[in-house]
């Protein structure tokens, strides 16, 4: 029996932070709440140009690495800041992760071997530049939970592979048919979840959303 469509699934719940959810949260997000998740921006570097993207300037089309806001030129800088906060897991962010792809596998590799395998470990991408084989690096490393912002077809591929495997997209003013749509998509493509997240003004689309 297949389970119902994830994007209406049971009562509307709220969490400590005051956000709202149906079905079952994804453990990233469930350690993001704790406050226990270190962010690992890889590189600033993105082939998509989303008008609402908050990266600010001094990381936007940059190729620089951060943990949290401490900078990370080697590997020690990582393993440090994550130490330091008692991180429990990691959120891989950018830019997009995938186009620097032999640096992601690197860091995913140093935190599990590190921290070990509970060490839980998402990632963030538009999908853009998703290959079979760039997935396939990832999960090997181990990547527990992968999240794409707009690309069903990445997400199809994604799928092949027996981590978590969702979406999350910002909740932009006038585009529910599109968001829907996403939704329906996702579900089809053998995703489980879609974060949909408060939209975020910042210094890096202030223009555009003033526009």
């Amino acid at each position: 029996m297949s389970p119902p469509p994830f994007f209406v699934m049971g009562k509307i719940k709220r969490t400590t932070g005051g956000s709202v959810f149906t079905g079952r949260l994804p453990e990233g997000c469930r350690k993001c709440l704790r406050g226990e998740k270190l962010v690992l921006f890889v590189t600033g570097v993105c082939k998509d140009n989303c008008y609402y993207c908050p990266v600010g300037f001094s990381r936007r089309g940059k190729d620089r690495a951060f943990a949290n806001e401490r900078r990370v030129v080697h590997v020690d800088d990582l393993m440090l800041e994550a130490k330091r906060m008692k991180a429990t897991g990691a959120g891989i962010t950018g830019g997009d992760p995938l186009l620097k792809v032999g640096r992601t596998v690197r860091f995913v590799r140093a935190l599990k071997r590190k921290f070990g395998k509970k060490f839980h470990i998402h990632l963030y991408t538009s999908g853009t530049a998703a290959t079979r084989g760039k997935l396939k690096r990832l999960y090997e490393a181990g990547v527990d939970e992968i999240r794409f912002h707009r690309n069903l077809k990445a997400v199809k591929m994604a799928t092949k592979f027996r981590w978590e495997v969702g979406g999350e997209i910002p909740a932009m003013p006038g585009k529910l048919n599109t968001i829907k749509k996403f939704l329906k998509g996702l579900e089809a493509a053998g995703a489980t979840f879609c974060n949909i997240n408060e939209l975020e003004f910042s210094e890096g689309n202030m223009t555009a959303f003033l526009k």
